[in-house]
Protein backbone atom coordinates (compact mmCIF):
# COMPACT_ATOMS: atom_id res chain seq x y z
CA UNK A 1 0.00 0.00 0.00
CA UNK A 2 1.18 3.38 -0.86
CA UNK A 3 1.23 6.33 0.73
CA UNK A 4 -1.92 8.59 0.89
CA UNK A 5 -3.02 11.79 1.21
CA UNK A 6 -4.14 11.38 5.26
CA UNK A 7 -0.14 10.93 5.39
CA UNK A 8 0.43 14.35 4.95
CA UNK A 9 -0.68 15.35 8.76
CA UNK A 10 2.49 13.72 9.63
CA UNK A 11 5.19 15.55 11.16
CA UNK A 12 7.76 14.08 8.94
CA UNK A 13 7.94 12.44 5.36
CA UNK A 14 10.42 10.76 3.39
CA UNK A 15 10.32 12.19 -0.40
CA UNK A 16 11.23 8.69 -1.52
CA UNK A 17 7.84 7.29 -0.06
CA UNK A 18 6.07 10.35 -2.21
CA UNK A 19 8.24 9.59 -4.95
CA UNK A 20 7.25 5.51 -5.16
CA UNK A 21 3.47 6.29 -4.18
CA UNK A 22 3.69 8.43 -7.38
CA UNK A 23 5.69 6.30 -9.04
CA UNK A 24 2.97 4.13 -8.22
CA UNK A 25 0.32 6.12 -8.91
CA UNK A 26 1.10 6.59 -12.67
CA UNK A 27 1.63 2.56 -13.14
CA UNK A 28 -1.94 2.35 -12.22
CA UNK A 29 -3.02 4.94 -14.48
CA UNK A 30 -1.55 3.28 -17.23
CA UNK A 31 -2.54 0.16 -16.42
CA UNK A 32 -6.28 1.01 -15.99
CA UNK A 33 -6.27 2.99 -19.40
CA UNK A 34 -4.81 -0.41 -21.39
CA UNK A 35 -7.52 -2.22 -19.42
CA UNK A 36 -10.43 0.26 -20.54
CA UNK A 37 -8.78 0.09 -24.19
CA UNK A 38 -8.26 -3.63 -24.08
CA UNK A 39 -11.91 -3.86 -23.08
CA UNK A 40 -12.88 -1.58 -25.58
CA UNK A 41 -11.16 -3.58 -28.63
CA UNK A 42 -12.49 -6.77 -27.54
CA UNK A 43 -15.81 -6.68 -25.94
CA UNK A 44 -19.09 -5.66 -26.24
CA UNK A 45 -19.53 -2.11 -23.97
CA UNK A 46 -23.09 -2.56 -22.94
CA UNK A 47 -23.56 -3.28 -19.28
CA UNK A 48 -20.53 -3.46 -18.68
CA UNK A 49 -18.70 -1.10 -15.61
CA UNK A 50 -16.49 0.18 -18.45
CA UNK A 51 -19.52 1.74 -20.56
CA UNK A 52 -20.24 4.91 -17.78
CA UNK A 53 -16.85 6.12 -19.52
CA UNK A 54 -15.93 7.49 -22.14
CA UNK A 55 -12.38 7.31 -22.40
CA UNK A 56 -9.04 5.51 -21.02
CA UNK A 57 -8.37 8.71 -19.42
CA UNK A 58 -11.74 9.34 -17.22
CA UNK A 59 -11.69 5.30 -16.59
CA UNK A 60 -8.43 5.43 -15.46
CA UNK A 61 -8.79 8.69 -13.37
CA UNK A 62 -11.75 7.69 -11.81
CA UNK A 63 -9.60 4.48 -10.27
CA UNK A 64 -7.21 6.37 -8.60
CA UNK A 65 -6.38 9.08 -5.88
CA UNK A 66 -6.15 11.52 -8.78
CA UNK A 67 -6.40 14.40 -6.20
CA UNK A 68 -3.36 13.02 -4.53
CA UNK A 69 -1.77 12.52 -7.34
CA UNK A 70 -2.40 16.22 -8.96
CA UNK A 71 -0.87 17.44 -5.63
CA UNK A 72 1.70 15.37 -5.73
CA UNK A 73 3.12 16.60 -9.70
CA UNK A 74 1.90 19.92 -9.02
CA UNK A 75 4.69 19.94 -6.03
CA UNK A 76 7.43 18.53 -8.54
CA UNK A 77 7.83 16.06 -5.36
CA UNK A 78 10.07 13.88 -8.29
CA UNK A 79 12.51 16.61 -8.28
CA UNK A 80 13.61 16.88 -4.67
CA UNK A 81 16.27 14.23 -3.21
CA UNK A 82 14.77 10.52 -2.70
CA UNK A 83 16.86 10.74 0.42
CA UNK A 84 15.48 13.87 1.76
CA UNK A 85 13.38 14.23 5.19
CA UNK A 86 10.30 16.98 4.48
CA UNK A 87 9.26 18.48 7.72
CA UNK A 88 5.63 19.43 8.40
CA UNK A 89 5.51 23.32 9.05
CA UNK A 90 3.34 22.80 12.57
CA UNK A 91 6.07 20.47 13.61
CA UNK A 92 9.12 22.72 12.35
CA UNK A 93 9.17 24.54 15.75
CA UNK A 94 10.03 20.82 17.56
CA UNK A 95 12.41 19.63 15.32
CA UNK A 96 14.30 23.22 15.64
CA UNK A 97 14.30 22.51 19.38
CA UNK A 98 15.35 18.91 18.87
CA UNK A 99 18.28 20.40 16.28
CA UNK A 100 19.49 22.78 18.65
CA UNK A 101 19.80 20.15 21.74
CA UNK A 102 21.43 17.38 19.23
CA UNK A 103 24.40 19.75 18.14
CA UNK A 104 24.97 21.16 21.53
CA UNK A 105 23.24 25.24 21.35
CA UNK A 106 21.19 24.65 23.90
CA UNK A 107 21.57 22.00 27.09
CA UNK A 108 17.81 20.31 28.20
CA UNK A 109 17.24 21.67 31.27
CA UNK A 110 19.11 24.86 31.71
CA UNK A 111 18.62 28.39 32.84
CA UNK A 112 19.09 28.93 29.10
CA UNK A 113 16.91 27.03 27.58
CA UNK A 114 13.64 28.57 29.60
CA UNK A 115 14.33 31.67 27.75
CA UNK A 116 14.75 30.86 24.42
CA UNK A 117 12.00 31.65 22.14
CA UNK A 118 11.97 28.93 19.95
CA UNK A 119 9.44 30.25 17.78
CA UNK A 120 11.94 32.96 16.40
CA UNK A 121 15.00 30.56 16.30
CA UNK A 122 12.64 27.90 13.87
CA UNK A 123 12.22 31.26 11.82
CA UNK A 124 15.91 31.92 11.53
CA UNK A 125 16.54 27.83 10.73
CA UNK A 126 14.26 28.05 8.05
CA UNK A 127 16.58 30.17 6.34
CA UNK A 128 18.68 27.41 5.39
CA UNK A 129 15.74 25.31 4.25
CA UNK A 130 13.58 25.00 1.25
CA UNK A 131 9.28 24.88 1.15
CA UNK A 132 7.43 22.52 -0.76
CA UNK A 133 3.62 22.69 -0.61
CA UNK A 134 1.10 19.41 -1.12
CA UNK A 135 -2.58 19.96 -0.76
CA UNK A 136 -2.54 22.85 1.20
CA UNK A 137 0.24 21.87 3.25
CA UNK A 138 3.73 23.24 3.49
CA UNK A 139 6.86 20.80 4.50
CA UNK A 140 10.43 22.17 4.97
CA UNK A 141 13.39 20.30 3.53
CA UNK A 142 17.07 20.75 3.20
CA UNK A 143 18.32 21.07 -0.05
CA UNK A 144 18.08 23.88 -3.05
CA UNK A 145 14.62 25.98 -3.63
CA UNK A 146 12.73 24.21 -6.48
Amino acid sequence: MYTTISNLNSNTIEVSELQNTLEELETDLKDYREEWEEAFEEYDFAGSDYSNYETADEYAEEQIDMEFYNALKEADIEHISRDTTLIHDNHFQDYAQELCYGIGYVERDSFIENHVDWESVAEAIKVDYSCVEIDGNDFWFRGPPM
